[in-house]
């Protein structure tokens, strides 16, 4: 498989508590400054999870989203605001 090649389907999956958090999350992180991106250890996030914390473009806060996955899928777990942390770009 080319994976240089693949089409990206400018879609983010929904949250089971608010509908239509794909689209709100997928306008927010469409030119945002990428400040940390990982994974945690804490138990409760299925599949280790995707942590993405961003500023916006034209932001100055610090937000983070929280993907969960399994063998069925991805999803959002939560997208917010998060604290003032030592890595912050602005």
């Amino acid at each position: 498989m080319d994976y240089a090649a693949l089409e990206i389907m400018e879609a983010l999956p929904h949250a089971l508590y608010q509908p239509e958090s794909g689209e709100i999350l997928l306008r927010r992180m469409r030119g945002a400054t990428i400040v940390r991106i990982g994974s945690t250890d804490e138990e409760g996030i299925e599949g280790g999870g995707l942590l993405i914390d961003y500023v916006p473009a034209n932001g100055h806060q610090v937000r983070r989203a929280v993907f969960a996955f399994n063998e069925l899928g991805l999803w959002t777990l939560w997208e917010g605001l998060i604290p003032k942390t030592e890595i912050d770009p602005k």
